[in-house]
């Protein structure tokens, strides 16, 4: 077991990044090799790679690669995912282009229940998957066979972290060629290896990987099922549609969660009802995954159990919410009313406003004006940009006083919400507000001249002139200026 030192005692907050650099590579009998913590207070050298293939500058970025893997692995086996995910931004901000780096990194921030950072992780790691793919399509085939030969042979290596090795540099090197070695890699003996062939075959893309994938569904280490139905999802065949569809009874809540995300990204209908019935599950991720793929596939059929997935006040809420928004049933619209009221939880209130703002229906209106006075500033904010979307005259008086809320951010929401409003009443109260709200100026500026009445020439005049330092305001009040004068 790893035994590096870590903040979980109040130790040094910068000891990844430091432990990162502090390692180094050395070179014996033709081959790289370097130390780092394994098992209790003992250094032991570990395998790099050949000096027939790597520079010192190029051994030394895998050493640090493999010591993250595996010591990342064992923090999150601890239960200690923020250590593991401080040691992940330490390499990413070394090397932030490594896809697989983000993935496991959101895989460690979802289980540590932050939710919003892990999916950007994850859409972090699919960019870049698929800039490395474009960048693949450009290099010479030659080019990449002469370097894929010895990672193949790799692939039969007697030690296990070689074989694995060589089956991610394989997947990142997108190679055709190291298709069916990639595949018989999926039978190795050793659970990391066949890991690493799933996540190559998944990364590489090929159709011919499919079957091979699915039979890796039903593996008997849930981290390869994991990848399998990741795999699956980034090749898209509806083929694999049954098979991820019986995933989501998985034992496992991660390939479980795999599978419901592959569903929603390959679209088939037949997903619906199956996914229907995972939002019932135990897990609260694989709730949200299913909820997401709901959304993705658009089905109506999803909206009723999407509704009372609200029920859940945790990240399936948000997931269910988003969903009803993405199929655009107007019956999602009296749940995000109800869900303005909710009296625990201002997270909920918040993205009900965003929802209903997102939905535009005018019956939010009434709920809307009451969450202009709502204790939290963020539902206050929210409901104001919500109103100025739908656009009702009804909300024109209650989004002037909301131009005298405490909040700054409240005020500029409720400005630029009477400008899309654009109705007359709005303009003295917005004039009186260039004379005093200095943070919201610029935005007052921009609704006096969407709502274009000539009342507002000279107040704007004035204001460019003693504001011409402020080049925001300045430039803003002039194009208000040129609206209203019809320039």
């Amino acid at each position: 077991m790893p035994t590096t030192k870590t903040n979980e005692d109040g130790d040094d907050p910068h000891w990844a990044k430091k432990l990162l650099d502090g390692l180094n590579v050395f070179e014996i009998n033709g081959n790289w090799h370097t130390r780092w913590h394994q098992g209790r207070y003992r250094m032991r050298p570990v395998y790099v790679g050949s000096t027939n293939k790597y520079t010192e500058d190029q051994a030394l970025v895998r050493a640090q690669n493999k010591m993250v893997v595996k010591m990342g692995r064992w923090l999150c086996d601890q239960g200690r995912y923020d250590d593991a995910i401080m040691l992940y931004d330490a390499f990413l901000e070394k090397y932030p282009e490594l896809p697989y780096f983000w993935e496991i990194k959101g895989q460690a921030l979802e289980k540590s229940s932050r939710h919003s950072e892990a999916e950007a992780a994850f859409k972090k790691a699919e960019e870049l998957q698929k800039q490395l793919a474009e960048k693949h399509l450009q290099t010479s085939d030659k080019k990449i066979v002469k370097k894929v030969g010895p990672l193949i042979q790799d692939l039969k290596d007697r030690d296990s972290a070689v074989r694995s090795e060589a089956a991610w540099i394989l997947g990142e090197k997108q190679s055709k060629r190291a298709i069916y070695p990639l595949i018989e890699a999926l039978k190795d003996e050793d659970t990391k290896v066949r890991f690493a062939a799933a996540w190559a075959l998944g990364f590489i893309g090929d159709p011919k990987a499919v079957d091979p994938l699915i039979e890796a569904l039903k593996d008997e280490d849930g981290t390869v099922r994991e990848r399998a139905a990741s795999g699956l999802r980034i090749i898209g065949d509806p083929k694999a549609v049954d098979p991820l569809i019986e995933a989501l009874k998985d034992e496992d809540g991660t390939v479980r969660e795999r599978a419901a995300n592959s569903l929603g990204s390959i679209g088939d209908p037949k997903a619906v009802d199956p996914l229907i019935e995972a939002l019932k599950d135990e897990d609260g991720t694989v709730r949200e995954r299913a909820a997401n793929s709901l959304g993705s596939i658009g089905d109506p059929k999803a909206v009723d159990p999407l509704i009372n997935a609200l029920e859940y006040k945790d990240t399936t809420w948000y997931a269910a919410a988003s969903a009803l928004v993405a199929i655009g049933d107007n019956r999602a619209v009296n749940p995000m009313i109800e869900a303005l009221k909710d009296k625990v939880s201002s997270y909920v209130r918040r993205v009900a406003a965003i929802h209903l703002g997102e939905i535009g229906d005018p019956r939010a209106v009434d709920s809307l004006i009451g969450a202009l006075k709502d204790e939290d500033t963020g539902v206050r904010s929210e409901a104001a940009k919500a109103l100025g979307t739908i656009g009702d005259p009804k909300a024109v008086v209650p989004l002037i006083e909301a131009l005298k809320d405490e909040n700054i951010f409240v005020q500029d929401y409720a400005a630029t919400a009477l400008g899309n409003i654009g109705d007359s009443r709005a303009v003295d109260p917005l004039i009186e507000a260039l004379k005093y709200k200095e943070f919201i100026r610029a935005n007052v500026a921009k609704a006096l001249g969407n709502i274009g009445d000539p009342r507002a020439i000279d107040p704007l005049i004035k204001a460019c002139r003693d504001n011409e330092c402020n080049t925001d305001f300045y430039y803003k009040g002039r194009e208000a200026l040129d609206k209203i004068q019809g320039k």
